[in-house]
């Protein structure tokens, strides 16, 4: 799902029980704790040109499809960074 407006991507999560990828500058732990949400710091996507920040319902569990996802996600970053440094 595509939506422009971060603070509506913040109120749709926990109606849709969903989780989104959204910069770190935009999530205000005012605006976290207002929607019952909580944040995930991902250290493979620290080499993104913005912290992203995987955010979640309180109330939900993360599944384990999206820690599947994570865990790929990371791997992915840990892969290009090691073709980073074997190529320079």
């Amino acid at each position: 799902m595509e939506i422009d407006s971060f603070e509506a991507i913040v109120r749709l999560i926990p109606t849709c029980k969903a989780a989104s990828l959204l910069p770190k500058s935009y999530l205000r732990p005012q605006l976290l704790s207002d929607n019952g949400l909580v944040d995930v710091h991902i250290p493979a996507l620290i080499e993104t040109r913005r912290t992203t920040s995987l955010i979640y319902g309180k109330t939900s569990e993360l599944s384990s499809a999206a820690s599947r996802w994570i865990d790929e996600t990371e791997g992915l970053f840990r892969r290009r960074q090691e073709e980073k440094k074997q190529t320079t």
